[in-house]
């Protein structure tokens, strides 16, 4: 509690005068001042520990297998299958826990009816393998080959935790 002290004093000619308010902490407010400081330094490391060592530990990359059967179910969606370019991105965090199935987020370019590439095109999935040693399928749920679709499958990817380019 913080506690508001004011003096009176006399001057020569004999009047009081009060001073200057004088502000004087009790000792309960400096303990309770330090336990809210030690507190709050807790929780600030906490939570630096978790970010440094937890999050990043969980993200992977794809297996060659899981490549293979991703590629495999999105060109059967293209126009021009052979000209597909895939550029691979990192199972996120909350996803890469996931054992059985994992929703994915990749890229691909690849050229439309008329011989020209259309661009990197956001396409979202799912990865299922029933068992740890089984193969797995994907089944290709949005291909954003268009702009509607193309925004349905970047806030699908945000909302599972990829991070976009």
């Amino acid at each position: 509690m913080v506690h508001l002290m004011r003096k009176m004093t006399e001057d020569q000619s004999g009047y009081l005068h009060y001073t200057k308010p004088v502000f004087k902490k009790s000792k309960e407010v400096v303990k309770l001042n330090f336990r809210i400081l030690h507190q709050i330094l807790i929780i600030f490391l906490s939570v630096a520990v978790l970010a440094t060592f937890s999050l990043p530990a969980f993200a992977r990359d794809l297996t060659a297998k899981e490549k293979e059967v991703i590629k495999k179910a999105v060109q059967e969606k293209l126009s021009d299958p052979e000209s597909a370019r895939f550029k691979w991105l990192s199972v996120s965090d909350a996803e890469s826990r996931k054992s059985t199935g994992i929703t994915y987020c990749g890229i691909v370019n690849a050229k439309n009816r008329f011989g020209g590439y259309v661009g990197d095109t956001l396409y979202y999935g799912l990865l299922v393998r029933l068992h740890d040693n089984s193969s797995p399928s994907f089944q290709v749920l949005v291909l954003g080959d268009e702009d509607f679709m193309a925004y349905v499958a970047s806030e699908m990817c945000k909302k599972k935790g990829y991070v976009l380019p």
